[in-house]
């Protein structure tokens, strides 16, 4: 059971490892004319522009000043969960009943709390 939910854990640690490059985070379409269509996407990183031939022109943010406070948290707020997963996976991993790193079983319910 330990390493079933030791298994899940990790999995969405990588799924939201897998979120942060993805390149549409807000997306926009512009027409004037019909024949005529400009589509904007943004990520965390960077801003793109793609016409209706689907050339996209990509520009990275060029001053952290520039952007919205929501861009902002979403960052931190990613950066920080996935340094947290991976701390908390890897004392989740010390604690488990079926490693002995740990000591005592008191020890290990301790650190697999503290992973938690």
């Amino acid at each position: 059971m330990e390493i079933g939910c030791f298994v899940v854990c990790v999995c969405g640690w990588i799924l939201v490892c897998s979120t942060m490059p993805t390149d549409i985070w807000t997306w926009s379409e512009v027409s004037n004319v019909v024949l005529a269509t400009s589509n904007y996407y943004s990520n965390l990183w960077k801003d793109c522009i793609s016409d209706s031939t689907g050339v996209s022109d990509c520009k990275g943010i060029p001053s952290m000043l520039a952007l919205n406070w929501d861009i902002h948290m979403c960052r931190a707020l990613i950066i920080i969960c996935i340094i947290l997963c991976f701390f908390g996976s890897i004392l989740v991993l010390v604690g488990m009943k079926c490693t002995k790193i740990g000591g005592s079983e008191l020890a290990n319910a301790r650190v697999t709390f503290a992973g938690g």
